[in-house]
């Protein structure tokens, strides 16, 4: 660790500016050989994180213990949340982070070796973006009955500013932003996420209100993450959980007397039921019952959001957490 901490601190941006230092984190739940895999990805990188948060919400101890094995290589902060939900442990690693900048992956993704690296030269440049997002490739060769997840395959870099959908700006699992930005929009809503009674989302809404807020958005395709690859029964169980996500994100937005989510959810709409009707036309029996499953969750998840919409407002309660 100690040669890769000296590059850490001595590479340089644009016109001599330091590169400044990035937290990484990573929620987990109950997947302890994915939680080594990701952080021996991140320890084999060209440039270290300068911090490493793992909330970890799972039963068991075998995750603590996977970073317990990792202090040689990492700078790690573990906790552990006895409250579930992806937003509320994300919030958790923003309140504990040190650095200016903070980067989300998830447990079953593997960072490239020089994720770390590209997001850190984003972020010393002259007119560094308030966040950043990259690519989101499958993790190793293709295999029989093992399919794709989550990917961004978009090769263009681009900028973002202002109102634009912000599924096209960026995922949750390959994710970095200022902190301090993080902190004046008060973090992920919980109500969004895994583990939360809108399953999804947290990301498309941050990016949004992140945006709105006056943020500029870099799409970095040098940015990579390697997401696992999930069988047809656990990609499938996704696609309605997704869906409600996205509603729910848009029955907030319209809750909120936003017009242009009026645009955003048609565009929604319009997309899904096009892709929809051409899997229909072409007989690709697995991929309608995909978007199909997608549809109906939006719709799902546009009553339940506008139910609790106008039924409270949003609440952070506390975790109690243990740290190393």
């Amino acid at each position: 660790m100690e040669g890769k901490t000296y590059i850490m601190n001595t590479l340089h941006g644009v016109a001599g500016k330091p590169i400044p230092a990035i937290t990484v984190a990573i929620a987990t739940l109950n997947r302890p050989n994915n939680l080594a895999r990701a952080l021996d990805a991140l320890a084999r990188g060209e440039m270290l994180p300068h911090q490493v948060i793992v909330v970890d919400q799972s039963s068991g101890t075998e995750s603590r213990s996977v970073v317990e094995g990792m202090l040689d290589r990492l700078p790690l902060l573990y906790v552990h949340s006895r409250r579930l939900g992806l937003s509320h442990n994300k919030n958790v690693a923003i309140k504990l982070a040190t650095c200016p900048y903070i980067a989300f992956t998830d447990d079953d993704c593997v960072a490239d070796p020089w994720w770390v690296l590209t997001l850190a030269r984003g972020f010393g440049d002259a007119d560094a973006p308030v966040g950043l997002s990259g690519r989101v490739l499958p993790l190793g060769p293709e295999r029989p009955g093992l399919y794709a997840v989550s990917s961004r395959t978009d090769q263009q870099p681009a900028t973002y500013t202002g109102k634009a959908p912000p599924w096209q700006v960026g995922t949750g699992g390959n994710m970095a932003v200022s902190a301090s930005w993080l902190r004046r929009v008060r973090g992920f809503d919980e109500r969004l996420g895994a583990g939360a009674p809108l399953q999804a989302g947290e990301d498309i809404d941050i990016i949004y209100r992140l945006l709105g807020a006056g943020a500029r958005w870099r799409y970095e395709p040098e940015a990579i993450i390697y997401h696992e690859r999930q069988t047809l029964q656990r990609r499938i169980a996704t696609r309605y959980g997704y869906g409600m996500g996205i509603g729910a994100f848009l029955a907030f937005r319209l809750g909120a007397r936003d017009p242009y989510a009026v645009r955003l959810l048609l565009n929604w709409l319009l997309t899904r039921s096009w892709e929809l009707a051409g899997h229909i036309r072409r007989r690709e029996v697995r991929q309608v019952r995909e978007e199909a499953l997608f549809l109906l969750g939006t719709v799902a998840g546009l009553f339940r959001g506008l139910i609790l919409r106008f039924r409270r407002r949003r609440h952070r309660p506390e975790s109690r957490n243990t740290t190393i």
